[in-house]
């Protein structure tokens, strides 16, 4: 089914609705001027996101972390919220135990909001090592309101993505101070958060032939200890195609993460991941007909991230 994606939604909407998804949303519209929306929407980098967006039928989100201070009434009220997410084709289940209930829900790439209270603020478009490159601002200070809690201050976050041909890779961050009212109570603090995700046209099955295979491209990744945003570098090989197993290399900041459980991890039907939430996992598909990609995601408790690589042998 073909997607009716504009800027807004496909640089905001996504992955602000992972970064706020246990917190609700309400109004708010793009800050971008109507110009500045049609110029990047006339942008061939975005029209090749938009295409990829509507041609993708797979989505990963490994976990959103988020802490939280809040003080109102001479109480202070903190925690750290975990939401993970489970995902079947473009739509993932998320679910975060808080001291306010258990919240659950859905982000569906066949469904985005066109309205998430989120006030799209810039939008910078780029180039690195053969992809795409966006960075965008948005404002979310509406983003959580209700009818009982009203935002004047709230920390503005950052995503940074790019996309090759058949796939998408971003990371998002927020941290900063929050203040507001709810039930006429005056309260004020801290807020902040790490998200990820992926979305592509994934092949759905095993490279075959002989000999080897290698991706390289980019990784992005925020950190879930400062909840600032670091780029390295992804790397995944198959010594033999008759025996498809795959190894992932994901460099961050000039340091390799990740586990021995990212080495020849089992192919089927082109996806492959493994290991443990918060503590090692990978998830990802490879993407194009030919395999001319590979896509997804890492959350290793210090990082939550995204990688993209195209195939160069």
């Amino acid at each position: 089914m073909k997607r009716t994606v504009s800027v807004v939604r496909s640089l905001a909407a996504m992955s602000a609705g992972s970064l706020l998804a246990a917190c609700g949303g309400s109004g708010g519209n793009p800050g971008l001027s109507p110009a500045e929306v049609d110029r990047l929407n006339a942008d061939p980098r975005i029209m090749r996101l938009e295409r990829i967006v509507n041609l993708a039928d797979t989505l990963i989100i490994p976990r959103t972390y988020s802490p939280y201070s809040l003080s109102i009434g001479g109480q202070t009220l903190s925690g750290r919220l975990v939401q993970n997410y489970r995902c079947s084709g473009t739509r993932c289940y998320w679910s975060a135990s808080t001291q306010f209930g258990r919240q659950s829900g859905t982000i569906d790439l066949n469904d985005l909001p066109t309205n998430v209270g989120v006030t799209l603020t810039q939008v910078t478009l780029g180039y690195r090592a053969g992809f795409d490159t966006q960075v965008a601002t948005a404002n979310l200070t509406n983003a959580l309101e209700t009818a009982d809690i009203k935002f004047n201050r709230f920390p503005n976050a950052k995503t940074w993505g790019f996309w090759g041909q058949s796939g998408y890779a971003f990371v998002s961050a927020a941290d900063g101070p929050i203040r507001g009212t709810v039930d006429g109570n005056t309260f004020s603090g801290s807020f902040a958060a790490a998200t990820a995700g992926m979305l592509a046209d994934a092949t759905g099955r095993n490279p075959s032939g002989s000999g080897s295979a290698t991706w390289t491209g980019l990784a992005e990744a925020a950190s879930a200890r400062t909840y600032t945003r670091h780029s390295g570098t992804a790397s995944l090989t198959i010594p033999n195609l008759t025996d498809p197993r795959i190894t992932a290399q994901i460099i961050i900041a000039g340091s390799s993460i990740g586990s021995s459980a990212w080495n020849e991890m089992q192919l089927a039907r082109g996806r492959f991941g493994g290991a443990s939430a918060g503590v090692d996992r990978i998830e990802g598909v490879l993407a194009g007909s030919s395999h001319e990609e590979a896509w997804g995601v890492f959350d290793t408790g210090n990082w939550a991230g995204a990688f993209g690589a195209r195939r160069s042998q």
